[in-house]
């Protein structure tokens, strides 16, 4: 049976000097399924802090403003405040070189 080849991706973002943070625009929408979605839905652009040690993507209240998005659930996340609760949304996401994640699970920070 022959094998699907994988695809490699890469996101560059290019600095003058030393950057105290990663920065880069990317687009956020609703969540949808490619294979039955005719047409992706609009997305928003918005600026992403790239924290390179998290484990989880977090958005911020005025995404989920924006996207007029609908938690899915809540879930326990640990931050630098301690320990809370936050809903939980399914979004997704366009990095700068076009790379689509259409389905990715994020919580809401401040």
């Amino acid at each position: 049976m022959p094998s699907t080849p994988i695809q490699i991706s890469a996101c560059t973002v290019a600095y003058k000097g030393l950057a105290d943070v990663l920065v880069s625009e990317v687009q956020v929408a609703q969540s949808f399924q490619p294979q039955s979605s005719p047409k992706p839905p609009d997305h928003s652009k918005f600026n992403a802090i790239w924290d390179t040690g998290a484990t989880n993507t977090v958005i911020t209240q005025r995404v989920v403003d924006a996207c007029n998005l609908r938690p899915i659930g809540m879930t326990l996340v640990n931050t630098a405040q301690g320990q809370m609760k936050t809903p939980v949304y399914l979004v997704s996401v366009v990095l700068p070189n076009n790379v689509c994640f259409s389905q990715l699970r994020v919580t809401r920070g401040n």
